[in-house]
């Protein structure tokens, strides 16, 4: 478990790093701020991988060093675009980086913790809810980490609830299939159609 507790730290800063390094490649963001969290993510390495910190902090080191990364990851968010930002991938990686490395209950607290952190960035930004070409996004961000967890949590060989139906795969096709780059009515329009020919294509797969 120290092994896990150890590369989880390890492969949550390089992560953390190189899309902090990416971003500045590509000019998302400014340049200081996103260097500063980068900074930030490498001390955090540090200092949660000193053997007597470890020690003082006890059971509480990796719910701690969690929220640590997690800080970091919301402030580099909100630098680079919000939900839209491409640090939004980092969220399902911690949640499958937390379960292969230190175990199911460190993936829980994590998704929690960063379901937890979308929603204050909504209520707390002081915008209000966000226009509709963005909740796509949004929500997108908001359920990866669980979305991924009740993933990892389903026995190998479960099936798809009956409660989801077809209508509803198409819907989840639709709203990750469609541009989030084009307006609200546009999206709208766009997604009718993929839900349409979903639902029209489906009865062709069973003959």
């Amino acid at each position: 478990m120290n092994g896990g507790y150890s590369a989880h730290r390890i492969a949550s800063s390089g992560l953390f790093a190189l899309f902090s390094l990416v971003a500045l490649a590509l000019g998302i963001g400014e340049a200081r701020p996103l260097a500063l969290a980068t900074g930030g993510s490498l001390l955090s390495l540090f200092v949660f991988t000193r053997t007597g910190f470890r020690s003082a902090l006890g059971a509480f080191a990796s719910s701690l060093a969690t929220l640590a990364d997690l800080a970091l990851l919301f402030c580099a968010l909100s630098l680079t675009g919000g939900f839209g930002s491409p640090y939004a991938l980092l969220l399902p990686a911690g949640v499958a980086l937390a379960w292969h490395l230190e175990g199911r209950t460190a993936a829980r607290f994590y998704a929690a913790v960063s379901l937890l952190g979308v929603t204050a960035l909504v209520t707390l930004g002081g915008r209000g809810l966000p226009p509709a070409s963005e909740i796509f996004p949004l929500l997108a961000t908001a359920l990866a980490g669980p979305a991924l967890l009740a993933a990892l949590e389903a026995p190998m060989d479960s099936q798809v609830p009956l409660s989801l139906t077809e209508w509803d795969l198409a819907f989840l096709k639709s709203l990750y299939a469609s541009n989030a780059n084009r307006t609200a009515s546009s999206q709208r329009g766009e997604m009718k159609q993929i839900v349409r020919q979903t639902l029209q294509d489906e009865p062709r797969k069973g003959e």
